[in-house]
């Protein structure tokens, strides 16, 4: 097989050309971005299972994926031209779509995007949920010690938030809750937050939990202890 073959997935020029081959592989890829929510240009088999429980399974491709899915099951990530390898070889088994075929995996394929479209929408607002509930506990009348957010920040090692809250805080020691929101808001503009931006902001909440109840705690012993005395 040729370099230019090998490039193609095993499809011939004219296959890989084919303005409906092309015109799905390109709708097929745009789904992969979106599933590989940590932007690294591949896919966790855990991501990938969760796609697949939204996925309706009346489609060709849903076996593929399917096959991807059941081989990856040692943990290792499924690289994007994996996935280009995967469309390819679907259309190896199944051929150049007629005109019915070509509009039923467009049709699913455009479903798939608008419900991951969804998906990105609720990770967005439980990010923004969680932003704010650990806002609300370093809350003092509306603004937030810098200080106090950045030592959760490197606690957790989160150094991209803290980054960013540096330097919207050069030249004070608080900031405000429009200042705070800011900081996420602005990322999120560019798409879902990643598996790690959110396992990083809920251990981030955990923590301010957690201190929140022993200082709960704490009080609750010595109103106790002053009602002893």
């Amino acid at each position: 097989m040729g370099n230019g073959q090998s490039s193609r997935g095993g499809l011939s020029k004219a296959v890989y050309n084919n303005p409906k081959v092309k015109d799905l592989r390109e709708l097929f890829m745009e789904v992969f971005e979106m599933i590989d929510l940590n932007e690294n240009a591949e896919v966790s088999p855990e991501e990938l299972r969760d796609f697949l429980k939204i996925c309706p399974t009346e489609n060709g491709l849903h076996s593929h994926l399917e096959h991807l899915s059941a081989d990856s099951k040692s943990g290792e990530p499924i690289k994007k031209e994996q996935f280009g390898n995967l469309f390819a070889g679907y259309v190896k088994k199944e051929g150049v779509p007629d005109d019915e075929t070509y509009a039923d995996v467009k049709s699913w394929l455009e479903e798939m995007r608008t419900r991951l479209q969804k998906e990105v929408e609720v990770r967005k607002d439980r990010m923004r949920a969680i932003k704010g509930a650990i806002f609300q506990h370093l809350n003092k009348e509306g603004k937030v010690m810098v200080p106090m957010l950045e030592e959760i920040y490197v606690s957790t090692k989160d150094d991209k938030a803290r980054s960013a809250l540096l330097d919207i805080a050069k030249e004070s020691l608080e900031i405000t809750q429009e200042q705070y929101t800011s900081l996420y808001e602005d990322r999120l503009k560019s798409g879902a937050p990643t598996k790690r931006e959110m396992d990083l902001a809920k251990s981030q909440l955990r923590i301010l939990t957690e201190r929140a109840e022993e200082e709960k705690r704490r009080q609750s012993c010595m109103q106790n202890y002053c009602v002893i005395a």
